[in-house]
């Protein structure tokens, strides 16, 4: 089974703690010998598929370090493009606006305009959530259209992120909503109400959500590793 740009095994171990995470990253592409990468060879392509308050900005910062991997950010955010690179590939290019107008110029320019001054890039990426592809709560028909297309593409390689405890999903993004913020590391102080009722339709669109990932893209024969959070964070 292939990887992100070759990563063979670096993501697929379960077992991993962060620590070890990195290092097999590390140690895989320093110990392979790669060729001088030429300015018409491809780069490798993938998205990390997960949900909100999974790991995710872990993970993509973890991908975003590597002197080898071009990682961008939520490049489909409901209200802006997210990509550690906006200087260079967004400022004075793109609003979320005309990337939602015209989709696939969009990803075509940030799958394949790349900032690399060195040469040393083998692989581009972008992190999706569910409702990137909804506007006000209802499917935008053209940006859902894009993402099937992803999913069934078996050159763009799928990294799954889950988090298997749901309660623990759900009331992180609970408590994210009730401050308004998605960064803080600490929500445990902040005091919730659980709606059985949400929290159960809640489960439900989680479950099928990453049962249609799977399952769109090993029908594409699309090469797909899973990472879950709860490894991420093992000590």
């Amino acid at each position: 089974m292939t990887g992100i740009a070759g990563l063979v095994d670096v993501v697929v171990d379960p077992l991993g703690t962060v620590a070890r995470l990195r290092l097999m990253i590390e140690a895989f592409l320093l110990r392979r010998r790669w060729r001088e990468r030429q300015p018409t060879d491809p780069l490798e392509r993938f998205i990390v598929l997960c949900w909100r308050r999974t790991g995710s900005n872990w993970l993509c910062g973890l991908l975003h370090g590597h002197p080898e991997i071009l990682m961008h950010n939520e490049l489909f955010n409901e209200s802006d493009v997210h990509t550690y690179h906006r200087k260079d590939l967004v400022d004075g290019k793109w609003t979320y606006e005309q990337r939602d107008t015209h989709p696939g110029r969009f990803l075509k320019e940030m799958f394949h305009n790349v900032v690399d001054p060195r040469g040393l890039m083998r692989t581009v990426g972008f992190k999706s959530f569910p409702e990137h592809y909804w506007d006000h709560g209802r499917p935008n028909i053209t940006l859902t259209r894009i993402f099937d297309r992803l999913l069934q593409n078996p050159a763009i390689k799928k990294v799954v992120l889950e988090r298997r405890n749901m309660l623990a999903v759900y009331v992180s993004m609970v408590r994210s909503k009730v401050l308004s913020a998605y960064m803080v590391r600490d929500y445990s102080d902040v005091p919730i109400r659980i709606n059985i009722l949400e929290l159960q339709q809640f489960i439900d669109r989680y479950q099928s959500q990453y049962k249609s990932y799977y399952t769109k893209s090993l029908r594409s024969g699309s090469p797909i590793h899973t990472i879950r959070y709860e490894d991420m964070v093992e000590s």
